[in-house]
């Protein structure tokens, strides 16, 4: 494959250079999620979300690390994303045991490698007509 290489923002420079020092810290994660309530077409669900990569290079991002000076580059191969689903409606409380583990992966650290990605997707089933 052949990569278009491109340098960092100077903002981008400083995150990525902290992250790198502080290798285990979680301070640049950005999580939130959406209520989706009624029925839920889960296989039309997927191919929304797989549809982002093709318009958001944001999820192709990728960087060099061999590079002398941080370098990123849009991995175009990369199309489909991985969607993990659970399911919290066998709780006792669906919603705050989803919240729980939505707050345990915002605190988790992502590994800035050069085939690592920066994002994860998580379909959470709360209840049968509700999914976070």
């Amino acid at each position: 494959m052949q990569k278009t290489t491109y340098p960092l923002h100077p903002a981008q420079r400083d995150i990525y250079v902290d992250q790198l020092i502080n290798t285990e810290s979680p301070h640049y994660n950005i999580g939130g999620f959406i209520k989706l309530k009624g029925f839920l077409n889960k296989e039309k669900f997927h191919e929304a979300v797989n549809s982002a990569a093709k318009v958001f290079d944001a999820f192709k991002m990728r960087f060099d690390l061999d590079a002398k000076d941080p370098l990123c580059y849009a991995d175009n191969d990369h199309e489909i994303l991985e969607l993990t689903e659970l399911d919290f409606s066998v709780g006792e409380n669906p919603e705050e045991e989803a919240r729980n583990w939505m707050q345990s992966r915002f605190n988790t650290h992502f590994l800035i490698k050069i085939d690592s990605l920066l994002f994860e997707h998580s379909l959470l089933t709360i209840s049968g007509d509700e999914h976070w």
